[in-house]
């Protein structure tokens, strides 16, 4: 029998109507092309399609690697060599292709000759079929030729690079992605997406999916059905192209070439000219998924409803759990160990892992006493509520009975979730049908108007639903129901339909998607909400928009069931819906979380780049002009970091230019000079505690240049640059371990960072004060005074901090006074604990400065003129300054 290629057990993910399993191809092979099938020599009894970093190179099941062939220059002979992937063992090829910390590395480097105009180093998969349905999964990070080397950007259009491809051998790529230079941000990449279906016309740009953060990984997801027929000719093509979790281009029609005969490969790599340094993909995921219907779904052979996979798991709250609103954090009681946002049919109502269940109330009317119930979560057996909520099948019912009566000023029935974070990338996958008492009941027909029912909602205390999904008659069809989807963002201007979908089969399965960046903030402000809905596989809506409202304090929580909101009067039939699936899912991969799980921040991104180290003889720019810098020895390094010694043997001083200390056997303020500093540090307030470097204020310690500080001072440096301090620090007592005193707010705020030149109030600081909106925890404020006229100015803020907890904060930034309409190219990101805080295009120094900047940090109690009575302390696992440029 010919194989047209399986997918491998034990690696399938499933979403809601499909699966997803790497793809096998086994022996004897034959891979279609169009009508034809042709015979593929595997060189092996199977074949898996999957270059991931976790996977060798060398499969030891079938002897031999499932990598086709490996085109790459060979530094040896001076020429380009293909090497084939029977002869490929688990080394690669050195220095070209090769295994890094659970990366699959593939480059180029500067030092090799050209082929055919360009460099390339190409890793080449066995062929596969067209007229199926693929998913390719390709995580990566850009880099030189280890990990730890920056990407070598370039001008835009300079030297792209092309990552991956989809080709036939006889004509050029059908489907490519590449990388290059944002043209609309010299600091940022752009992935750009090509197709060649028709040869004949040349190549086209699909997408371009720009201001792409050249140091952190991309999560790349292409999906299509590949089909050379139009869709007049009965073809299925489609094509999907998700970025780091969100699609961003959907498109019907053909995805291969009509006129090819030979079957197609991909192949990911390296092609660009590596003019500038070696350039590196670093691929943690490369592999190929086949795509299966798998029923109860709405896309069959053409998609899955929209749905991002492999995001397929519901979302889960670990206590202690602190939800995100806005800038802050709020602690939620989660009754349990931990909370799991599913409450499809298949999901029990009591959670024996938990003791309880995992919905937190649902409104209800009980016909016994005759009056509205808020039944609690923590009471419901897995018997639900008796006639309105329970289990029929496959499928959670949820419904309000012929004379109920009134439940919070309306009729209801309503099942609802625990609070959540905003700040975070969702979707709810919700399939249901509409019904009477039973399953299988129809749903009653009534005029449009009478008794529409808002089935899902997502809603705040104070404030009416964000976002909401509203079931009613159809008003052009009788027979059939519409849903729409509205949203209230802005209070003040009331309810506004977003979109609608009419002439549904009212006791048919619906199946509906909504995707979105839960975010206050509009796109001025930093903000990345968007909204994505999807009903059966058709996208209604996709835009950019705020998603919640912005006066919100408390956290929000989502509902579903029958909530009959033109009703005030018992209805004389009954209002049922069905949901065979109903549940959050967290997509991740935005690295922008908030709280989340359990207070638990989500994993900084690594400490990517070197110090920055200045050379002597070195001249600071600051504007247009450049002024020379003594830095007493042959170079200083920008890192003050734990593990680095106040003394530099290599240079003979330390890298601190100097330290604003008090000197209590002087009794008087003292400039600790770096060139005098040993590894000592400064007795009690600057010194090495274990991998840390403390700098504090001692309980009785007098004033230093107006106001109390212990302030660690770098030499002055370059603006016109891009850079990122990193900063993991804790606070606390006179030792570490000790807790950090939690003062009134305001009583004793600390600049533990700033940047700042002669003559001018810092340009950039970071702050960290008492929560004022929780007395136990702290907030970090970041500040900038680029318009000295003005003042300072806020710009963001975190709070509800755990004070003895680690923090990790990165400020990147091009340093740069002139405004964009004068060529400016500044711009400042703030990310704390992995959730980015603020990202603008700004001017980010002062335009009147003449002198160079420097930066400082330590305690700089700037609201304090007389001593404390409580010590002041921060210690600093890493602090140091790179340069991204």
């Amino acid at each position: 029998m010919v194989s047209q290629g399986d997918a491998a057990s034990g690696r399938m993910l499933r979403t809601a109507s499909v699966t997803r399993e790497v793809f096998v191809a086994k022996a004897p092979y034959a891979a279609t092309i169009g009508e034809n099938s042709v015979p593929v020599d595997l060189g092996a009894d199977r074949i898996t399609h999957d270059f991931s970093g976790n996977v060798p190179f060398f499969n030891q099941e079938i002897g031999r690697s499932d990598i086709l062939t490996v085109n790459v220059w060979n530094p040896q002979t001076g020429s380009q060599h293909n090497v084939v992937g029977h002869s490929l063992t688990d080394v690669g090829v050195p220095g070209y292709v090769f295994k890094q910390n659970g990366y699959t590395a593939i480059g180029v480097r500067k030092r090799d000759g050209l082929v055919d105009g360009t460099q390339y180093t190409r890793v080449n998969a066995f062929q596969i079929p067209t007229r199926r349905h693929f998913e390719w999964q390709l995580k990566f990070r850009l880099a030189g030729s280890s990990l730890s080397q920056q990407w070598k950007r370039t001008r835009p259009g300079e030297a792209p690079a092309t990552l991956w491809s989809l080709q036939s051998a006889g004509l050029a790529p059908a489907l490519v992605m590449g990388v290059d230079t944002d043209p609309s941000n010299g600091n940022r990449l752009s992935l750009n997406f090509d197709s060649r279906i028709d040869p004949a016309q040349g190549a086209k740009r699909v997408l371009e999916a720009g201001g792409l953060d050249p140091a952190a990984e991309q999560d790349v997801r292409i999906e299509a059905f590949l089909d050379e027929r139009t869709a007049e000719q009965g073809g299925q093509g489609f094509l999907r192209i998700s970025v780091n979790g969100r699609v961003v281009h959907e498109q019907q029609g053909p995805t291969v070439q009509a006129g090819a005969y030979n079957p197609y490969g991909w192949s990911v790599g390296m092609n660009t000219l590596a003019s500038k340094g070696d350039r590196f993909a670093y691929f943690k995921t490369a592999r190929l998924m086949a795509v299966e219907s798998s029923g109860g779904g709405s896309g069959g052979g053409v998609g899955d409803g929209g749905l991002v996979p492999p995001s397929g798991d519901a979302y889960v709250a670990h206590a202690p759990y602190l939800a995100t609103v806005g800038n802050h954090q709020v602690p939620v009681d989660l009754g349990a160990s931990k909370i799991t946002h599913d409450f499809s049919g298949s999901v029990p109502f009591f959670n024996p892992e938990i003791g309880r269940s995992d919905i937190i109330t649902i409104n209800v009317w009980n016909p016994q006493t005759q009056s509205a119930q808020n039944v609690m979560g923590h009471s419901l057996s897995n018997e639900g509520v008796k006639d309105r909520v329970f289990k029929d099948g496959d499928f959670t019912a949820i419904g309000v009975v012929a004379g109920d009566g009134i439940v919070e000023e309306k009729l209801r029935t309503q099942v609802n979730a625990f609070q959540f974070s905003t700040r975070k990338h969702y979707e709810w996958q919700l399939q249901f049908r509409l019904g009477g008492r039973r399953l299988g009941q129809p749903w009653h027909m009534a005029p449009a108007g009478e008794s529409p029912a808002t089935i899902w909602q997502l809603k705040t205390i104070g404030f009416g639903p964000a976002l909401g999904m509203v079931v009613d008659t159809d008003p052009n069809n009788p027979n059939k129901v519409q849903l729409h989807f509205d949203a209230r963002i802005d209070p003040s201007q009331g309810g506004k339909r977003l979109t609608q979908i009419g002439n549904l089969d009212p006791n048919a399965e619906q199946d509906v998607r909504i995707e979105t960046y839960l975010d206050e903030r509009t796109a001025a402000q930093g903000g990345r909400g968007f909204l994505k809905i999807t009903v059966n596989g058709q996208v209604l809506f996709d835009q950019p928009m705020p998603t919640v409202q912005a006066g919100a304090t408390n956290p929000y929580n989502w509902s579903m069931g029958m909530y009959l909101y033109a009703n005030t009067r018992p209805l004389s039939y009954d209002r049922f819906i069905y949901f065979r699936t109903a549940r959050l899912v967290d997509l991740g991969g935005d690295g922008d979380s908030g709280g989340g799980d359990g207070g638990v921040m989500p994993p900084p991104p690594p400490l990517n780049g070197s110090a920055y180290v200045a050379y002597a003889p070195y001249q600071a720019t600051i504007g247009n002009t450049q002024l020379p810098v003594d830095l007493g020895a042959s170079k200083i390094t920008h890192d003050f970091g734990g593990s680095v010694p106040f003394f530099n043997p290599e240079i003979g001083r330390s890298d601190i230019i100097t330290i604003n200390v008090w000197n209590p056997q002087t009794q008087s303020a003292q400039n600790v000079m770096g060139h005098s500093l040993s590894n000592e540090g400064v007795k009690d307030r600057v010194f090495k505690d274990g991998d840390f470097t403390a700098i504090g204020v001692v309980a009785g310690d007098g004033i230093v240049e107006e106001k109390l500080r212990t302030q660690v001072n770098a030499f002055q440096f370059s603006t016109r640059k891009h850079y990122e301090w990193q900063m993991q620090f804790r606070l606390g007592g006179r030792r570490l371990g000790q807790p950090w005193h939690m003062a009134p707010a305001g009583e004793s705020p600390a600049t533990i960072w700033q940047l700042k030149t002669i003559g001018f109030g810092p340009a950039l600081g970071m702050v960290v004060d008492t929560d004022p909106n929780n007395p136990n925890r702290v907030q970090l404020h970041f500040d900038a005074r680029i318009d000295p006229s003005q003042g300072g100015k806020r710009l963001t803020q975190i709070g509800n901090l755990d004070p003895n907890v680690e923090q990790d904060v990165r400020i990147e930034t091009y340093l740069d006074e002139r405004t964009a309409a004068q060529g400016g190219r500044g711009f400042l990101k703030i990310t704390v604990n992995g959730q980015v805080l603020f990202d603008q295009p700004m001017p980010t120094v002062q335009a009147g400065a003449t002198n160079p900047y420097n930066w400082s940090m330590g305690m700089y109690l700037y609201a304090n003129t007389r001593p404390l009575s409580y010590d002041r302390f921060i210690y600093f696992r890493n602090a140091r300054m790179v340069a991204l440029d």
